[in-house]
């Protein structure tokens, strides 16, 4: 079970430290703080379908799938532990088929509203962590397995160009969609899927834009930027929070006169609270817990 102390020891304190947070910009008026709901989260039980009410906790929200994705990992890893693994890999294809095909037709082709829980038992932020943490399985399986014949495997320019345009037109897609907001797909499933081939490239790497981002300087700095998203996924929130009690309440002048500053000022705080938190309770709260755990085991 070493796998969820190590969540447990790099994911809950900036979880502790978010909640905090929340409860003193709650004693300025700026957000509600409601201590049941928040407790709840902490419980781990907030993206299961057991923690229904949430007003009051909205900035600790983006730990939806981090519980979600805990509860997933010990069902996954109990299975496998437990049963034969050909019958559990296909028990997770089945399980990732079902809570896909469910949520796109219950929810008329969109798998967002985490909290949204039907028949009082298939919550959707469940399901969607057992989905992909499902689909996550599987490709890492795959990988094992053809990770040698695939590397051995020769690619010509030709073929790495078109490697390289399904790179481009995989992200693309998702950067035009999910990132600029430009949603012309009623079926989320489709981002699904591009989401699966985006990763079956990149791990592959046979294209040249996969080969830029892991091999060259790009690769250095995604890897040393990639250690704060975490932090980063937590703050943002509580950023959020912040500006919508203060500046965006107050100043509205400014929001609607300087639209493009008001969006560096986010961005901008977004990445101080995130890289504080990063470095201030993340990195140095885990590495006291690791020593203290280790020191008790010795």
């Amino acid at each position: 079970m070493g796998i969820f102390k190590k969540k447990f020891i790099r994911l809950y304190p900036v979880a502790i430290f978010i909640v905090i947070s929340a409860f003193i910009i709650s004693l300025f008026g700026i957000k509600d703080f409601n201590l049941y709901a928040n407790i709840l989260v902490l419980l781990n039980l907030h993206g299961t379908g057991m923690s229904v009410h949430l007003d009051g906790c909205s900035v600790i929200k983006p730990f939806w799938y981090v519980s979600s994705m805990l509860w997933v990992l010990g069902i996954y890893y109990y299975m496998l532990k437990n049963f034969d693994k050909k019958k559990v890999n296909f028990a997770i294809f089945l399980i990732v088929f079902f809570c896909y095909s469910f949520l796109i037709n219950a929810k008329n082709g969109h798998i967002n509203s985490i909290e949204q829980t039907f028949y009082h038992i298939f919550n959707v932020g469940f399901m969607r962590a057992l989905g992909g943490i499902g689909i996550g399985y599987i490709i890492g399986d795959w990988w094992k397995i053809y990770k040698e014949k695939i590397q051995q495997i020769t690619f010509n320019t030709y073929q790495k160009i078109i490697v390289t345009f399904a790179e481009f037109i995989c992200l693309y897609f998702m950067i035009n969609n999910l990132i600029l907001h430009r949603l012309k797909f009623n079926n989320h499933m489709i981002f699904i899927f591009d989401f699966i081939a985006i990763i079956i490239l990149f791990v592959v790497k046979k294209g040249y834009i996969s080969q830029i981002l892991n091999d060259s300087i790009l690769g250095d700095i995604s890897v040393n930027l990639a250690k704060y998203t975490y932090s980063l996924y937590m703050v943002h929130k509580l950023v959020f929070a912040i500006l919508a009690g203060s500046l965006w309440k107050y100043h509205t002048e400014f929001v609607y006169t300087h639209p493009l500053g008001n969006v560096i000022l986010t961005l901008s705080l977004v990445m101080i609270f995130g890289v504080f938190t990063y470095h201030c309770v993340e990195q140095p709260c885990g590495n006291f817990l690791k020593h203290t755990i280790k020191s008790k085991h010795n």
